[in-house]
């Protein structure tokens, strides 16, 4: 697999460009090569340095009602600007306003497919990912192993927690922690003193029943909200997808034109989020909120090729495609435009 997840493409030539146009001295740290302008608020606070120097505000970039014409100019005190300068610069900080937007959209769906990987690993702080080697050594290996790339295959996929997963939740689960693993975990020619389990820094990646059990009831509240939340925008965000697309609902097979990529990230996602939640619910004793608002699970868009595999290798449809078409779109559900609860998904399988 590969050490990053990909990076959106950044708007080092926009930003670059607009500079020379405009006689700008960029900051040495984004002069290097190794600066791409990869975040949007890099673009965006060089956009608000070079848009007052041409009497512009952020949003105001229509090629025919924006720009200024040879009168408006002077009276701006743009006179000495010819009409060819102006509309190249013009031109460029359109440019660098319509990359912010790009820019912006790769960074969430980016954030979207680490968290429907491996949670909240991501959000960790150095400080609470080291505060204990086994919670830390479980986390490291678990996070590595929910990130690996789908395999192309009608197999199944190659599952998170494994025997060495298993070893090392064993290790958190009894406080072990041996001192030679620890000398190579930390470096140091001996062990530190002993530490507690950070149960709470494993239930970012892996919130269970059984590492659910060792938080407070504040902690729980904690990462119901954080999930709630993700579900409440996830929901807005499937449904803009959803009504951009036609995708077959019936067979959810991808065709021409069909933006997979999107979607399946944003499924998986969703998906992620509602295992967790659900998971919460139970923790906290509030499964019976699953009995009025029971949203179910978004289904992937399949590759032809991989369904064909199914066919000649004597298999069908996945069965969870009958269930989909047939239940509530999941973030209507959520939205309060349609009714599905834990009951009806139950009697749909």
């Amino acid at each position: 697999m590969s050490e990053e997840f990909a990076l959106p493409v950044g708007a080092a030539k926009q930003a670059r460009k607009a500079a020379e146009l405009f006689d700008y001295p960029l900051p040495d740290s984004l002069t290097a090569a190794t600066s791409d302008f990869t975040a949007p608020e890099q673009v965006m606070d060089l956009l608000q340095e070079l848009n007052p120097r041409l009497v512009k505000t952020t949003g105001q970039h229509n090629y025919k009602t924006d720009r200024l014409d040879r009168a408006a100019r002077e009276k701006a005190g743009l006179g000495g600007l010819s009409r060819r300068r102006y509309n190249k610069q013009f031109r460029a900080l359109r440019h660098l306003e319509a990359k912010i937007e790009r820019l912006m959209a790769a960074s969430h769906q980016r954030e979207l497919h680490m968290t429907s990987k491996s949670g909240f690993a991501h959000k960790l702080s150095y400080e609470e990912f080291a505060s204990d080697v086994f919670s830390a050594a479980f986390i490291s290996y678990f996070t590595a192993r929910s990130n690996l790339r789908s395999e192309f295959t009608i197999g199944g996929q190659q599952r998170a927690y494994d025997e060495v997963a298993d070893m090392l939740f064993r290790r958190c689960r009894n406080g072990q922690q041996p001192s030679v693993l620890r000398r190579l975990l930390t470096g140091e020619p001996k062990a530190p003193a002993p530490t507690t389990t950070n149960w709470w820094a494993i239930a970012q990646v892996y919130p269970e029943q059984e590492v659910l059990m060792r938080l407070t009831d504040e902690q729980k509240g904690q990462l119901l909200g954080r999930w709630t939340a993700l579900l409440l925008e996830l929901a807005g965000y499937l449904q803009k997808i959803w009504s951009a697309n036609t995708f077959r609902r019936e067979t959810m097979i991808v065709k021409q034109g069909d933006d997979s990529s999107t979607w399946n990230i944003a499924a998986g996602t969703w998906n992620k989020a509602r295992d967790n939640w659900i998971n919460l619910l139970y923790s906290l004793g509030m499964e019976e909120l699953l009995d009025t608002k029971c949203p179910g699970k978004v289904l992937r868009l399949m590759a032809a090729d991989v369904v064909y595999w199914h066919q000649q290798a004597g298999g069908t449809l996945d069965p969870n495609t009958i269930v989909w078409e047939a239940l509530p779109l999941p973030w209507e559900v959520l939205q309060d435009t349609a009714i599905c609860t834990k009951v009806c998904g139950q009697q749909r399988r």
